[in-house]
């Protein structure tokens, strides 16, 4: 993970960094903002997430309310599989409440 708190506060939601063997993809999430991009070094933005603050419809499987999250791929030369995964990892990651 990144550094979370700044000088002035918090400044990331996610603060997290992904090394694999050949690349390194960071996470950017504004405070409070619905916005998430995930980036590299060499192409810029290869992931753009867009979530709903908070979603009233029910899910039909589950019968919960929650966030929706609209995800769009913006550079096909990256593994979709593995960024998916690690979007969705980040997001239960900040979903989950921490043990005290």
């Amino acid at each position: 993970m990144r550094k979370l708190l700044k000088d002035k506060g918090i400044k990331q939601q996610l603060p997290y960094v992904f090394k694999s063997d050949d690349k390194q993809y960071s996470f950017n999430n504004a405070y409070m903002s619905t916005q998430t991009t995930i980036s590299d070094s060499k192409d810029g933005i290869v992931v753009q997430a867009n979530s709903s603050f908070f979603d009233f419809s029910k899910n039909k499987n589950t019968k919960k309310r929650g966030e929706k999250h609209n995800i769009t791929i913006t550079n096909s030369h990256h593994c979709s599989e593995l960024l998916l995964a690690v979007y969705i990892q980040a997001i239960i990651n900040k979903q989950s409440p921490k043990a005290s």
